[in-house]
């Protein structure tokens, strides 16, 4: 195979105060899916749940069966947190 036919992609996972990126080569064809397995994040972050996986290139949301082009950067996302007061606040928001 020829550079041509592998990609240069980033995995990236952020939490609070943390973000992994992991630079990765991949071949072409290769899927968000795939390339996340690839990447062995989930030995860093073992929360993520490759099941039920919201995903994305660039904050554009995507088909983890979407397949990657060169220079992509995967983004996992997580489930954002709302608090009670935060919940409270946003409907009285909403009333007024």
């Amino acid at each position: 195979m020829t550079n041509q036919d592998f990609y240069n992609v980033q995995v990236v996972y952020a939490l609070k105060d943390v973000q992994t990126v992991i630079d990765l080569q991949v071949k072409s064809g290769t899927t968000i899916l795939k390339a996340i397995e690839n990447s062995g994040i989930k030995s860093k972050h073992p929360e993520i749940d490759l099941e039920n996986l919201s995903v994305g290139i660039f904050a554009k949301l995507k088909n983890p069966e979407t397949e990657l082009q060169d220079g992509d950067r995967v983004e996992i996302y997580r489930d954002l947190l709302v608090t009670k007061k935060v919940t409270k606040t946003n409907s009285l928001k909403v009333e007024i």
